[in-house]
């Protein structure tokens, strides 16, 4: 949709991908548990400000043209229903999920209202109108953001929850929710090589972009000689997607599993 309305409302085309919509959710993500007064800030050079992995992963200018298109109906089938554009979001979640029924969704209390506990009774489902302490910081003046928002922050603490309940999982939400954002800004964004020693979280997220099989190339960074991470030999080599220095020969091995 929001291609569709980049259209009808801009002169430029966005020709918006799904990588880079992936990416975008990963920042909004990281705006949760990472906020600063100003969003513009995360792409500042300024050390106290600089968010490395979200400047990395998307340009700002390329954020703030996804941020005045993303859209999520077709404006061309508007009702004079004044809420037209909310149950699509609301209600719609669980059944476009395919969750089954005496399942429990927690959402954030800005949405909770009698009606809505009715209505996800009916429709077999638990509610808990609780809020999470990493809800997405990011502000728009489009008067339907805090419903997408909402969505967003609803899909990732479910998930949370799944996690936790279903698979046995131990992380706590703070982490759970660092590590998807950085899964989705390194696996689907774009990133120059770095030389910085990796933290726990980085090694975690790397692996996950290290074994998805998709789009890993050598390329001859015409830099300094590095170590290969597979032999420890120098090497001016690296993949380009998850930036490991790397020889030709050791390619192939580095990345199966």
């Amino acid at each position: 949709m929001s291609n569709l309305y980049s259209t009808q409302t801009k002169d430029k085309q966005l020709n918006l991908s799904m990588d880079e919509l992936l990416t975008f959710y990963g920042i909004l993500i990281t705006c949760g548990y990472s906020s600063v007064p100003r969003r513009h800030l995360h792409w500042s050079v300024d050390s106290d400000v600089h968010n490395e992995s979200i400047s990395d992963a998307m340009r700002r200018n390329r954020f703030d043209e996804i941020m005045a298109s993303v859209h999520v109906v077709d404006n061309t089938k508007i009702t004079d229903d004044p809420f037209f554009k909310g149950p699509s979001v609301v209600l719609g979640l669980a059944e476009q999920a395919q969750v089954p029924q005496d399942c429990k969704f927690i959402h954030d209390n800005l949405f909770t209202s009698l009606a809505l506990l009715d209505e996800m009774t009916k429709r077999g489902y638990g509610s808990s109108g609780t809020v999470s302490r990493y809800h997405i910081s990011i502000r728009s003046k489009k008067w339907w953001w805090p419903i997408f928002a909402w969505s967003l922050n609803s899909a990732l603490v479910n998930s949370h929850c799944f996690y936790r309940d279903v698979m046995g999982g131990t992380i706590d939400l703070l982490t759970f929710s660092r590590i998807v954002a950085q899964s989705l800004m390194q696996r689907f964004g774009t990133k120059p090589l770095s030389h910085r020693r990796r933290s726990l979280l980085a090694a975690t997220v790397e692996d996950q972009a290290r074994y998805d099989k998709a789009s890993h190339w050598p390329i001859n960074t015409m830099h300094r000689f590095q170590r290969c991470r597979r032999c420890d030999k120098r090497t001016t080599y690296a993949c380009e997607k998850c930036k490991a220095p790397l020889h030709i020969a050791c390619f192939k091995i580095y990345h199966g599993q």
